[in-house]
């Protein structure tokens, strides 16, 4: 099965998820598999449009009821993946290996960061994300620095440049980016 890693900065411009959107849905046409945290903005743009391309979602999130009414307005049911404090030790682990301040978190944000290990998973997917100028911030920062020490391949379309090639790419396909 093919699959990526599609995840992002929750304040992600316009304009870029509906690129964003385009790029899951051209992977998705070529069967790709899209696995992501349900976040607003990116990665709810990189699900829809893996499901617009005909491609599949799994869903990895923290608690159950996280970003439910998205959830469950899909005309697709996703996998779905409820991170389990109890036996995802190693997921919850991460966190405290990653995170450059893993004390100052508050509970929930420990298990959204947590997320982010389960996410990524041990598979050797690509990593398409978002983050404001391509920078390693936030939650996704979490995932981004999991990934680099896993030596993964990562595509952060908030860097202007790779931006523009996607772009680029995606109307030499035919799609209106």
């Amino acid at each position: 099965m093919k699959e990526f890693v599609g995840i992002g900065a929750r304040v992600c411009p316009p304009q870029d998820l509906m690129v964003i959107k385009l790029y899951a849905q051209y992977l998705g046409s070529l069967g790709y598999t899209c696995r992501t945290g349900a976040c607003r903005g990116p990665d709810q743009a990189f699900a829809e449009g893996t499901m617009e391309g005909s491609g599949y979602v799994k869903l990895f999130l923290p608690w159950f009821s996280y970003e439910k009414d998205w959830i469950v307005s899909l005309r697709y049911n996703p996998q779905i993946r409820v991170l389990n404090t109890q036996t995802d030790i190693q997921a919850m682990n991460s966190v405290r290996d990653y995170h450059p301040n893993p004390d100052a978190l508050k509970p929930t944000v420990v298990k959204l960061h947590a997320r982010n290990f389960l996410i990524l998973g041990s598979s050797s997917a690509p990593i398409i994300c978002w983050t404001p100028n391509g920078a390693v911030v936030g939650g996704t920062g979490q995932a981004l620095r999991i990934a680099n020490d896993r030596g993964a391949s990562i595509t952060n379309l908030g860097n202007p440049q790779t931006m523009t090639e996607v772009k680029r790419q995606l109307r030499a396909r035919g799609y209106p980016a």
